[in-house]
């Protein structure tokens, strides 16, 4: 496969990061992550403007991101069809600063790898102790408990698992957001909670009220979620995909709704 690295497009195996990188030292830096699907990278600008923002506020410059090398490296890895992951990351140099001061950039990467679609239907644990992160909002390359989460969940039967807050109130998945619907109203957890607010999840409720549904933030524990609830989550990669069981309680699906939402998001 080739990358494009600190301004070069190179094979992934010659791009070296040196062990001084506070990525590598700290997991200092950001990423963002989108599909590409027939060629076409799907909400770039979005990312693009979440990763530069989120890049301001923990002091790192970040390169400018031309659209050119995105469809260059689409070219060079013959991406034009099916569906592809695309990974934007930028870690924080190798200042030996033991805070977040102005920096340049260390490693700058643009990387693409098939992405292979999980099954449509998922099923769902409760990851069993809360997890407290002070950056929970920033897309950070700090990512290991989210690895853990995933492989808590695989390892125990399922297909991901739900992280609470330390009063049992949902917030996200491994790598995903949460939303449900019962009826005329959508619900999401809190945003201002410890969670990642993803790009996907805006767009959900945002067509979520073109379809008229009243759309709310709430804390809400597993016993609060009602039986006859559609329950979902989604990302930027997956789309939107039904939860049909969360540990032994069964949701329905409404797969005239999926469409309709679906269809308001494109």
């Amino acid at each position: 496969m080739i990358a494009y690295f600190n301004g070069k497009f190179i094979p992934e195996e010659e791009a070296k990061v040196p062990i001084s990188d506070r990525g590598l030292l700290y997991g200092d830096g950001l990423f963002t992550t989108l599909r590409v699907a027939e060629g076409k990278p799907e909400r770039l600008k979005l990312h693009l403007e979440r990763l530069k923002a989120q890049c301001q506020i923990l002091n790192i410059r970040l390169p400018e991101i031309f659209e050119a090398d995105i469809a260059e490296l689409i070219r060079a890895n013959n991406a034009g069809n099916g569906i592809w992951r695309l990974k934007i990351l930028v870690t924080g140099g190798d200042s030996s600063s033991l805070h977040l001061p102005a920096r340049e950039p260390g490693a700058f990467a643009m990387l693409l790898k098939p992405y292979v679609e999980e099954e449509s239907l998922a099923t769902l644990c409760l990851y069993p102790e809360p997890i407290s992160r002070p950056l929970s909002h920033f897309k950070t390359l700090a990512y290991l408990d989210r690895l853990w989460v995933k492989e808590y969940a695989l390892r125990n039967g399922f297909k991901d698992a739900i992280v609470t807050s330390p009063e049992g109130h949902w917030l996200e998945c491994a790598f995903s957001n949460l939303f449900w619907r019962v009826g005329d109203r959508l619900f999401t957890p809190r945003l201002d909670q410890e969670l990642f607010a993803g790009i996907t999840l805006s767009l959900v409720l945002e067509a979520a009220q073109r379809l008229g549904l009243k759309v709310e933030q709430v804390q809400a524990k597993s016993k609060d979620i009602p039986v006859k609830a559609q329950v979902y989550q989604c990302n930027s990669l997956m789309g939107i995909r039904p939860i049909v069981c969360v540990e032994s309680q069964n949701y329905p699906r409404d797969e005239e709704f999926e469409r309709k939402l679906q269809a308001r998001m494109t």
